[in-house]
Parts: structure tokens; C-alpha cells; sequence
């Protein structure tokens, strides 16, 4: 029998998705443009239901109301029911923190939240853009299969294509973030559980790898936090997650992921109290991260980097003195980029030992997954001004190059998605453009 569930609500106009199987090329019909449906977990295997649609009710003042992800280009306070009229960006990825109101007008911000800059291509920068067309096309296309993926390898998908991503289950094509929210079997695993507190994120081989890492990638890929995710016939939101890990805070564990999810669902002044009592807010969690070494952890240390680089951006983007622990993280992130420039390889790569010191051992599978984890982060690091910076093109040029030119090896998922990540943030801030894949769509 199916699990029966309430009515759900989204960003655009109700697509359905009846795609059939067989379809020679699959991407031969245009996908759904939007977070339109959730296909809630189903009681028989491999039958996931859709999530019926109800009349809007009225909203009532005891009625709980939160905040859509403040990235989303509104501070509008707003109840679920009222998502479908927020005039939301063409892609829901999260740069779009692109406004900010000064003196009366809008100012245009680059995606590290400065101002943006206007900027000459360079012959090389231009020659570029057909070829990360060309690639992140081609991934795009090369959807990812439930039966033979997990929740994890789907969170690495979703980074690069964010609401575009799409996933082929029982031969037909579902949103990939929509499946993952209906807690569906992804290589025969479901994402949530439910215990005392109510929703939680499970962890393990093919689940969730570090704490907070799905709520990580909710923020990078800019899911509204009203947006719904089922367990057991239960409806939660992003908003729920949002409180779980405020309340797992703790001092000398690894915050990194949590803290790069709560930083694009919280003003950057936020304070709250953890479960065990303590008091938190982002400048404690800055001093937490930048009193943690960088050598060591986790992807070489890159994602502690990429949390200084995006705390640092939504401050920006809020209009907020950069001082005290802001000022600490900038200046240590302004010195590791110079760092990090001198362990880069005469072909364009980044060092197979991450930042212990250079090295190219020759493995093309751990190139792409140093050089693509270390672009992304200067990506989310370095001002328009900074952005063909020779020595960052050739990382995006070799990357491009090895992505396509062996697009048909079988890449690591996470290696994958990090380095097409990178190449989508350089094709979009430096053409200034829609997605690549955007008429494809």
C-alpha cells in the first residue's frame, strides 16, 4: 500500500514527470525546471508515490512560518504555503546572494559577496567557454541511476547541478533532490530516520559521511528551508535539520559541514543554545574552525577552507563589519590562497598531497580529486578582480581537458562532482552566464 502524505508545495509550476522508459537519447525530452514534487518513500519496493497537492489553507497567526533560505534574494518572512509566488532564481544555486541594497539601490555582488566588477576575458578565458559547455553538458546528460548510487554519491550529483539534477529510477526520471527528500532506496538505502527528536540524517558507508553534510549541501544548492522531506509517512522540513544541528554543537568536534549548512539558513548574528547547555553563535564557530589544523582533515582540508570562504561571503552579502573572528578568517584565508598557489604542477594540477607540499604521483583519478576540490574553493575564495588568474585558469583548463577527454571512465562520484563543481562556479562567474546546460533543460 502506498504511505499516504500531505500536499506539497514548490519553487515553480506543477511538471510531471512521465518520462517513460526507453527513450533513446533519455534527455530527448526536456526535464522538469523545478523542485515541483516530492516522490515520498512507498511501502512497496520501487514504487514511490507522488505526493498529492491540496487546496492552499488559510494561514492562521498560530501557524509555524520560517524564513526561506536567505540566499534566495529575499528576506520575506513567509508560510510554506506561499513558495510558489517568490520569484526564485533560473538555477537555485546559491550564489545567487548576487544584491544587496545600498543607499537605496541594489548593488551587484560577485559570488564571494563583493562588489562585482566588471570584467575583460582574456583570449585563453574566452577560447575556454564552448569546452566547459561542451563537458558540463555532457554530465549533465550522464544521469545518475537510483538503483546503483548512493545518498551520498547523490549529494556530489546534486552539488554541481543543484535543482537541475536529475535521477533515473524503474526506468524513469525523477528530480534527484525531490527523491532524495521522499526518503527513497538509493542502491538500496533509505537517507532518514526518525528517533526522539524527529527527523535525522543517517550516517555510514553510502549515507551521510560527516555530520551535517546533507544540510551542507541543502545550503550550497540554496533548498528553501521550509522545503519538505518524509519519513515514514511523516512530513519534516530543512528547517528541522536546521535545529538538530544548532543543537549538536560542540566544542573540539568536527562542525565543519554543519556549520557550512547553518551559515546560508541563519543571519550571520545568529546566537542559540546548543542541547548540552553552551551558548552558540558563528563567531565561536569561526574561532572553533580556525583553531582546527587544515593538513590532515577531511579532503585534504578543503571544506574547512570552503566554510571560512562561505561565512565570509554571506557576511559580505549582509553588509556586516568584517571584524574580529571575520577578520581573523579572511586574513588566514588571503594567506593560504598565496600558499596554495605554490604547490600547483607544470600541467595545471594541484598537488596529490593536498597542502603537505607538491607532488604529482601521476594518478589522474587523485589529480581530479585534489585539483577539483582546490578550484572550487578558490572559486568561492577570490574576488571577480582575481578571476583569470592564470594559475586558476590552467587548474580549470587541465580539469576540463581530463573531465572530458576520459568522460567515459568510471570517476569516483565525489571526485566527480567536485571537480564539475568547479568548472559550473568558474562558467558561471566568468561568462556571467545561465547554466551551461541551460537549454538542454
Amino acid at each position: 500500500m502506498f504511505v499516504s502524505v500531505t500536499r506539497v508545495l514548490s519553487f515553480c509550476t506543477l511538471v510531471a514527470l512521465n518520462i517513460v522508459a526507453g527513450m533513446s537519447p533519455v534527455h530527448s525530452t526536456p526535464p522538469d525546471t523545478g523542485l515541483t514534487e516530492v516522490f515520498v518513500e512507498d511501502l512497496v519496493p520501487g514504487r514511490p508515490q507522488r505526493a498529492r497537492h491540496v487546496a492552499t489553507p488559510k494561514v492562521r497567526a498560530s501557524d509555524k512560518i520560517t524564513r526561506i533560505a536567505k540566499r534566495g534574494n529575499t528576506n520575506e518572512i513567509v508560510h510554506d504555503g506561499d513558495l510558489r509566488r517568490l520569484e526564485e532564481p533560473r538555477s537555485l544555486e546559491l550564489p545567487k546572494l548576487d544584491e544587496r541594497s545600498a543607499a537605496g539601490e541594489l548593488e551587484r555582488l560577485d559570488y564571494t559577496g563583493r562588489p562585482m566588477q566588471a570584467m575583460t576575458l582574456s583570449p585563453t578565458v574566452k577560447r575556454l567557454k564552448p569546452l566547459l559547455e561542451r563537458t558540463l553538458r555532457h554530465y549533465y546528460n550522464d544521469m545518475e541511476r537510483a538503483e546503483g548510487r548512493s545518498n551520498w554519491g547523490m549529494m556530489h550529483a546534486v552539488l554541481v547541478y543543484g535543482n537541475d539534477t536529475k535521477v533515473i529510477a524503474n526506468g524513469r526520471r525523477y528530480n534527484t533532490i525531490s527523491w532524495v527528500a521522499g526518503n527513497n532506496v538509493c542502491r538500496g538505502q533509505r537517507f532518514f530516520e526518525e528517533d526522539r527528536q524527529g527527523i535525522k540524517v543517517k550516517s555510514g558507508v553510502g549515507l551521510q559521511g560527516h555530520q551535517g553534510q546533507f544540510l551542507m549541501v541543502c545550503g550550497l544548492t540554496g533548498i528553501p528551508s521550509s522545503y519538505p522531506l518524509y519519513v515514514n509517512g511523516n512530513r519534516y522540513s530543512i528547517q528541522d535539520l536546521v535545529q538538530r544541528e544548532q543543537a549538536a554543537c560542540r566544542s573540539g568536534e568536527e562542525l565543519t559541514f554543519a556549520f557550512t549548512g547553518l551559515i546560508h539558513y541563519l543571519d550571520t548574528d545568529a546566537a542559540w543554545v546548543s542541547s548540552d547547555g553552551q551558548s552558540w553563535d558563528f563567531e565561536r564557530m569561526l574561532a572553533e574552525e580556525l583553531s582546527q589544523p587544515i593538513v590532515g582533515t577531511a579532503c585534504g582540508g578543503t571544506h574547512r577552507l570552503m566554510i571560512l570562504s562561505h561565512a565570509l561571503r554571506a557576511r559580505r552579502a549582509e553588509g556586516k563589519p568584517i571584524t574580529g573572528q571575520w577578520k581573523r578568517a579572511e586574513q588566514f584565508l588571503d594567506d593560504f590562497v598565496q600558499y596554495a598557489f605554490t604547490l600547483r604542477n607544470r600541467d595545471g594540477s594541484w598537488s596529490t598531497r593536498w597542502f603537505e607540499g607538491r607532488a604529482d604521483t601521476g594518478n589522474v583519478d587523485r589529480k581530479i580529486q585534489t585539483t577539483g576540490h582546490i578550484a572550487e574553493w578558490l572559486l568561492t575564495t577570490l574576488p571577480d578582480s582575481q578571476l583569470q588568474d592564470p594559475r586558476l585558469v590552467g587548474a580549470i583548463a587541465y580539469l576540463n581537458s581530463a573531465m572530458y577527454g576520459q568522460r567515459d571512465r568510471d570517476w569516483s562520484i565525489g571526485p566527480k562532482g567536485h571537480a564539475n563543481r568547479a568548472l559550473r562556479l568558474f562558467y558561471e562567474r566568468a561568462y556571467q552566464s545561465t547554466p551551461a546546460w541551460d537549454s538542454l533543460r
